[in-house]
């Protein structure tokens, strides 16, 4: 699944999943522009990447503003002239109850994990137009199906982002555009360990272990299981993969009922 010569933009790509997807395809061969709200810590991911003999960039990318993604799609192409693979990763999580979910809590959360996407791909499609076969995922969730208390604006995002991806591979697919999502399940990222953080650390370590417990494979993911998944919808294998999601989750979602 060799990436070798692509051209990738990869969001959310300063921590966690999203760079994971950079370092991954980054060591298969492509340039990556790695965007994020946070460019300090995009670039230092990029600078590494660098020193190991990659031809990485970063750009500060805001996805919920129109004017910011633009101005990130710009300096790509800029540099590279095209864009081969897009990755739609930037999210965040803001988990509350409906009591205590605010109006604005609940539209910066589809702002930045549904909008977020619709804006990228829509900026980025005259350099997607000019590659010989471009590829979109967005990375989605299995909260899109599986649920619970206090994720109302995340779920709905989230499955929103499916149905997106759905409609994005029949209205792009005649161009030669391909687009995918991926649904990871538990993965280790800052926003895992955060949750755990807020937690009482006796109740955190007993919560971590109860959720290992529940994969069928003896574990969580991590960013690696989801890159290489993506890694395959952007390669040449998955020419003839669009608007389809596959399912990162270590079997998680499937378990009838708890060990």
């Amino acid at each position: 699944m060799s990436l070798d010569g692509s051209i990738a933009l990869v969001t959310g790509a300063a921590s966690g999943i999203g760079r994971g997807i950079a370092t991954t395809f980054a060591a298969r061969g492509a340039k990556v522009c790695l965007a994020d709200v946070n460019h300090v810590a995009a670039d230092e991911v990029a600078q590494q990447l660098r020193d190991a003999g990659h031809d990485t960039f970063a750009t500060p990318m805001d996805v919920s503003d129109e004017a910011s993604v633009a101005a990130g799609v710009a300096e790509l192409d800029e540099r590279w002239g095209r864009l081969d693979a897009l990755v739609n990763c930037a999210g965040i999580d803001r988990p509350a109850r409906l009591d205590d979910l605010d109006a604005s809590s609940y539209d910066r959360v589809l702002d930045v994990d549904l909008k977020g996407a619709y804006l990228t791909v829509r900026c980025a499609l005259p350099s997607m137009r000019r590659s010989d076969g471009a590829a979109i995922v967005n990375i989605a969730s299995v909260m899109a199906w599986y649920t619970a208390p206090g994720y109302t604006a995340y779920t709905a995002a989230k499955a929103g982002l499916i149905g997106m991806t759905r409609a994005m591979a029949v209205e792009l697919g005649p161009e030669g555009i391909r687009a995918n999502a991926v649904c990871p399940g538990f993965i280790d990222t800052p926003i895992w360990q955060r949750n755990l953080d807020a937690m009482d650390p006796g109740d955190a370590a007993a919560f971590a272990e109860r959720i290992r417990a529940l994969h069928p494979v003896g574990r969580r993911g991590s960013p690696d299981d989801v890159a290489r998944a993506t890694a395959f919808l952007c390669s040449d294998e998955a020419a003839f993969v669009t608007g389809t999601h596959l399912v990162v989750d270590g079997g998680v979602s499937v378990r009838l009922v708890a060990p």
